[in-house]
């Protein structure tokens, strides 16, 4: 008696979490807007202008700390070693490891930038003909190239297109 009843206590559990998520699975998220919602390519180039502007102070866009500094070329500088210690570990050549935020982190910016790029080229080639389409396409292009030449340079790798934009 006492299996039947466990059994029948987990199947009305179970029924009642696979019928609870429905609701839940077809809300739109916030924030995220998709290329049919946006068709205007100015918004979507000042999008992807702004993943150039979107760097921190851990995570610049420049060599300096992954370059300059450990080339020995200039100092990390700040209030002392634990100031930013990737990048003073960066800088003496010591306990350089794999898994420091501020390479995934810039890796992920980088990333976002390059994807940014390509719904933007993707959404103006679907568009109809409007006035300045191909200088638009070439600046999103552009920007597309220069975050994958940063990505090259910096971490000798770039994030690989499986679906090509013409």
């Amino acid at each position: 008696m006492k299996k039947i009843t466990n059994k029948i206590a987990i199947m009305m559990v179970f029924a009642g979490l696979l019928s609870g998520c429905t609701k839940f699975l077809d809300q739109t998220p916030n924030g995220v807007l998709s290329s049919d919602q946006v068709k205007e390519p100015e918004r979507l180039l000042t999008a992807t202008y702004a993943a150039l502007g979107n760097d921190h102070y851990d995570v610049p866009f420049s060599l300096w700390p992954y370059g300059t500094v450990r080339s020995d070329d200039a100092y990390k500088g700040g209030s002392g070693p634990q100031d930013i210690q990737t990048f003073h570990f960066l800088e003496v050549s010591n306990n350089v490891t794999t898994n420091f935020a501020e390479v995934d982190k810039l890796w992920f910016q980088l990333y976002v930038a390059i994807s940014r790029a390509n719904t933007t080229i993707k959404t103006i080639q679907e568009m109809n003909n409007f006035d300045g389409k191909e200088g638009k396409l070439a600046e999103a292009k552009f920007l597309r190239g220069t975050s994958i030449l940063c990505s090259k340079r910096f971490l000798n790798m770039y994030p690989t297109l499986m679906k090509m934009c013409q």
